[in-house]
């Protein structure tokens, strides 16, 4: 859940970068109990795109052996390919000047329509034609590029706040705080051990653990194979990493970028 809600948010980043649009706010597509998670920390936005948070999640499913049969990387790389078509469609926009072509046809086309038709019926009719003509270019031009606020424009802004929203199953509320502080702690300092969780006088999901059941039974979850953010970022520890970051952030806005002040989400009151 928090990966899939942390591709979302740099597609929010991605989109705003490229439009120069910064007043959708990306904690709108952070869920409430994910917002202390360290990967929406605005210096791993800064830093972070698609190839790392795909390596992190592929490692961890990796190292969890939860995707032996591959469903879920099928279901994933569907899910990258919508995600880079997206990103495609919103970033390559028309010219502004797209529609120029079209007025000046349809207006030099009624124009002469008077001047070879002396008609009375077509030169009473022309006021009419020219207001259907008038709003099928107007509906043409809203339609050729969805992605705004106009009325029938796609709401994009609800559909990303859609696909980040986590899906809670029975019993995850309970213990979605300590699983979140498990995950800081194994991207941060590559901590991955807990003692789990007691269900009816019986502990599960500890870890290290062996899987009794499902995909790879047998093996044991260590995640003794994963990469911290720091490590995925060039940085032998996260808070070296969260100060180059910093210092970077803070000379781009010297340079008058607005992308680092957007990123800062925690910090707006």
């Amino acid at each position: 859940q928090v990966f899939i809600a942390w591709l979302v948010v740099l597609m929010r980043k991605n989109i705003s970068f490229f439009s120069e649009d910064f007043s959708s706010p990306i904690s709108d597509v952070i869920a409430h109990e994910f917002r202390d998670c360290r990967a929406f920390d605005p210096e791993v936005l800064w830093s972070c795109d698609r190839p790392q948070v795909e390596f992190l999640f592929l490692t961890f499913l990796r190292n969890a052996h939860l995707d032996k049969n591959k469903q879920m990387m099928s279901n994933y790389n569907s899910a990258i390919k919508a995600y880079g078509d997206m990103l495609n469609l919103l970033m390559v926009k028309s010219p502004a000047t797209k529609n120029m072509l079209g007025l000046v046809a349809v207006h030099a086309f009624l124009l002469t329509i008077p001047l070879v038709n002396p008609d009375l019926f077509t030169l009473g009719a022309m006021p009419f034609i020219s207001c259907i003509f008038v709003a099928i270019m107007g509906l043409t031009q809203e339609l050729a590029d969805p992605w705004g606020d106009d009325f029938h424009d796609l709401p994009l802004k609800e559909v990303m706040a859609v696909i980040a929203a986590p899906v809670w199953y029975e019993g995850d509320r309970v213990v979605a705080s300590d699983s979140l502080a498990w995950l800081n702690r194994g991207l941060v300092d590559n901590k991955w051990d807990h003692a789990g969780h007691s269900d009816c006088g019986v502990r599960r999901h500890e870890i290290p653990r062996e899987k009794k059941r499902g995909e790879d039974k047998g093996q044991m979850v260590t995640f003794d194979d994963f990469r911290t953010l720091a490590e995925v970022t060039g940085h032998r520890t996260y808070q070296s990493f969260l100060e180059e970051k910093r210092k970077d952030m803070e000379e781009a806005e010297g340079r008058g970028r607005r992308m680092p002040g957007y990123l800062r989400w925690n910090k707006i009151v």
